[in-house]
């Protein structure tokens, strides 16, 4: 075996592995919709997944299939600015259980702040602080 194929052999093994979120093998096979058999043989570098196996990959992996197809042939980690991986959320849940119950609220409010700037219409006001709510006309 050269040593490409062994490279993209392990490529293949930790992106699954990575995908596995602490289910089982069988688990894990099941929402491939493989063989527990057939991952196996992933997992141990005996085999490579056939290309239409590789949409179930990145759906359980969180990517998109380039990006994953991109990692497994060139080893060229993706993540776009707006693609939120499930192991980019798990950190930052990690790093806010760290936080102080204030910073806690600080990152809720800013995160409610950025919210309402997303999905608020442009002729529509969003205000920056309390301060601005309470001084105010109603209903203005």
């Amino acid at each position: 075996m050269d040593s490409e194929t062994s490279e993209i052999k392990e490529r293949i093994t930790e992106i699954l592995e990575r995908a596995m979120h602490g289910r089982t093998q069988r688990d894990f096979a099941r929402d491939l919709g493989v063989e527990l058999n057939s991952l196996q043989r992933w997992l141990k570098g005996k085999s490579i997944p056939v290309i239409d196996k590789y949409p179930a990959i990145a759906r359980t992996s969180g990517k998109k299939v380039e990006h994953v197809v991109n990692y497994v042939l060139f080893g060229k980690e993706q993540v776009e600015e707006d693609e939120i991986t499930v192991e980019v959320a798990e950190d930052v849940l990690s790093a806010a259980k760290k936080l102080s119950t204030f910073e806690i609220a600080r990152l809720i409010s800013m995160l409610a702040h950025y919210i309402a700037q997303e999905n608020t219409p442009s002729d529509t006001k969003v205000y920056e602080n309390s301060e601005e709510i309470n001084n105010s006309p109603p209903f203005g």
